[in-house]
Order: structure tokens, then C-alpha cells, then sequence
């Protein structure tokens, strides 16, 4: 009895051993097939689930139609946080990579790296307009350039408050008095305007010509006085050794004798 009871035992350990073993493993939900899949900017990323998944209202996305849109966030934390070095599987088959995190990330990986037969990424979130050199990619990849679908409108708004008073009054600022408020020139601290604000271009010192400025009249002595005048510099001495003492004796002039003289009509 003890020796079946214990052939038993191992025969029942098998037996669970093999059925845990057949049971298969569900792996993270990956892509397959026709999905689609969206990469990029964590500035829209939630914008995109919305129209995913559906939004907080109840309002339904593209995926309540059948269809299946994979919108991978730009890191590993649902909230949006940093995560260095977070990977992820963009479609069923392949390698993990790391997150192409940001609108410049997104479409690096889109025009540089996902350039094979099979496509892993449809779709790119982009906060800006794509650069002409990421276009010129994609032409040379011979997608004949980037089509983009504005989804929303990042505008920049002065608050004004309508209950405490401020400079701006209740009616706000108009645009023109923000165009000088942001275009006005800067000033260093000794009061120099800035050369990168002005928007002037200014000659360099040495090309420009140096006027003297006639002084103030007062009267005919000043303005004697202080009248410019152009002094040549002393010319260099050629020698700088110790001067000579000797003199030339100069002669004497002579006087012209009475006989001499010519003579005078009277």
C-alpha cells in the first residue's frame, strides 16, 4: 500500500506538472496584422487615446467600431513621467525597442529606422509641423512626403483678470501693444540697446568716420579759443645720443660803406 500510495503521488505530481505546462502564456497585447500603430509626442498622447479608446465623457473612439489603433505613450509611465531606458514591443514578432519619445523622436524612428518591407508604425502625435529634411526622407523613401491632420489648436492667450486691477484694464491688451511689448529692443545696464532685438545693423567703429563736434558760441574769445584745430604729431628725433656742443660761428653781416649806397633822388 505504501509503495502504490507513493507511485501514486509521483504519477498525480506529473500529471499537474504536464497540465501547468500545457496552459499557454498571454504575453502583453501586441499588434498584429492590419492594426494600427501611433508613436510620438506625450504632449497629444492622451488627445490620441481619446480618439482610440473613447474619451471620460462617454463618447466612443475608433476602436468601439471593431477596429484596433495602439497608441503607444512617449514613456513608460501611464502619467507621463520620464522613464530612461523604458522599451516596448510597437507590433507582435519583433524585438522590444525603446520608446521613440517626443514629436523629433517619433519622427526619427518613423522616417529613419521604420523603413522596411513591413511597417510597424502608421501614424506619428506631433506637437510641430514636420521639418523639410524629415519630408525629404520620406520622399526618398518613396512615400512622396508626410501627410499631417491638425487635431488641435496650441495657441498662446494673455489672462487678464476682470476683478483685480491691473495695467491692462477689463478690456485686455490689444494685439498691437503685444507686438511692442514683445518686440521692443532690450537694454544692457549702461542703457546700449541690444544688437540682436533692434533688428538695426550698425556699421563697426572702425568703418565709421569720426566728425568733431563744433563747441557751443559764447563769445568771440571761446570761440577763438576752442576752435578744432589739426596738429601734425613731432616728427621722431634721428639721433638720441648725446648732443654735440660745438656751435658755427656765424659772421658778422656788413654794413654797405656810404660810397657804396645808391644813390637817392631827391
Amino acid at each position: 500500500m505504501r509503495h502504490i500510495s507513493k507511485v501514486g503521488l509521483g504519477v498525480a505530481g506529473v500529471a499537474v506538472l504536464l497540465l501547468t505546462q500545457a496552459t499557454a502564456a498571454h504575453a502583453d497585447v501586441a499588434a498584429q496584422g492590419n492594426d494600427i500603430v501611433g508613436i510620438g509626442s506625450d504632449t497629444i498622447q492622451y488627445a490620441a487615446d481619446f480618439l482610440a479608446d473613447g474619451d471620460y465623457q462617454g463618447n466612443p473612439g475608433f476602436n468601439a467600431a471593431g477596429g484596433r489603433v495602439f497608441n503607444f505613450d512617449a514613456t513608460g509611465d501611464a502619467s507621463g513621467k520620464l522613464t530612461a531606458g523604458a522599451t516596448v514591443v510597437l507590433r507582435g514578432g519583433n524585438f522590444p525597442v525603446t520608446r521613440p519619445n517626443g514629436s523629433g523622436g517619433g519622427l526619427t524612428y518613423f522616417t529613419q529606422t521604420d523603413i522596411g518591407a513591413t511597417k510597424k508604425v502608421q501614424f506619428v502625435r506631433s506637437s510641430r509641423k514636420p521639418s523639410k529634411a524629415e519630408d525629404d526622407r520620406a520622399v526618398a523613401n518613396g512615400w512622396g512626403g508626410l501627410r499631417c491632420y491638425q487635431l488641435g489648436l496650441d495657441g498662446l492667450r494673455i489672462a487678464v483678470s476682470k476683478t483685480v486691477a491691473t495695467n491692462a484694464g477689463t478690456a485686455g491688451i490689444s494685439a498691437a501693444d503685444l507686438k511692442k511689448i514683445y518686440s521692443s529692443p532690450r537694454r544692457s545696464p549702461r542703457g546700449a540697446r541690444s544688437p540682436v532685438t533692434t533688428g538695426r545693423t550698425r556699421a563697426p567703429r572702425s568703418s565709421r568716420s569720426c566728425r568733431p563736434r563744433p563747441p557751443a558760441r559764447s563769445s568771440s574769445s571761446s570761440r577763438r579759443s576752442a576752435s578744432p584745430r589739426l596738429r601734425s604729431a613731432p616728427r621722431p628725433k634721428a639721433w638720441s645720443g648725446p648732443r654735440s656742443t660745438t656751435r658755427r660761428r656765424s659772421r658778422p653781416t656788413r654794413m654797405p660803406s656810404r660810397r657804396s649806397r645808391p644813390p637817392v633822388r631827391s
